[in-house]
């Protein structure tokens, strides 16, 4: 149960980085949804009877699930903003455009030889998934923060470039 409404709580926290009055309110939310969770339970467990136990652990293997849930869907809308946002690298030829469907897809990337052996296949996914996320801080960025974030997006544009220059095209 603690682990459960620690996550609650956690993923409250984790909308902080949108920043914002949204994301205030949804931490409160959050904690507010963790703390029922967690009276639920206790109140659940201090009646005597055999059949509030067995709802307790009813209860707890539904919000398992709703967490689980949750989890998959959060993944899944990552993945396709992802995508979004790296369109304009694979149009450009920074990203190789064989590479797009095994770069949206976490076990095509762990598996499978895609990648050649002659380069670190883990500092290109880091790569990858760092120009992702400074596209997406560009999005909701003060205009400040996006001059750092452009020169950022260009460097590691460089680096994927040279990268991609040095990738023999293997055909689709």
């Amino acid at each position: 149960m603690h682990s459960a409404a620690t996550a609650t709580f956690g993923a409250g926290v984790s909308r902080l980085k949108n920043s914002g009055w949204g994301a205030v309110f949804s931490v409160i939310c959050f904690y507010i949804i963790a703390v029922i969770l967690h009276a639920g339970w206790n109140t659940l467990l201090s009646i005597e009877k055999p059949e509030t136990g067995g709802l307790a652990i009813l209860l707890l293997l539904l919000y398992f699930g709703i967490i689980f849930l949750l989890f998959v869907f959060g993944i899944r809308k990552e993945r396709r903003q992802r995508e979004k946002l790296l369109e304009e690298e694979f149009a450009a030829g920074i990203l190789p455009s064989n590479f797009k469907k095994i770069l949206f897809s976490y076990r095509a990337m762990r598996k499978g030889n895609w990648f050649p052996t002659y380069l670190n296949k883990d500092k290109y996914l880091s790569l990858v998934s760092r120009l992702a996320m400074r596209k997406s801080a560009y999005t909701r960025a003060t205009e400040n923060r996006r001059k750092v974030l452009d020169g950022e997006i260009t460097e590691i544009r460089q680096e994927l470039k040279r990268f991609s220059d040095l990738i023999v095209q293997i055909p689709e």
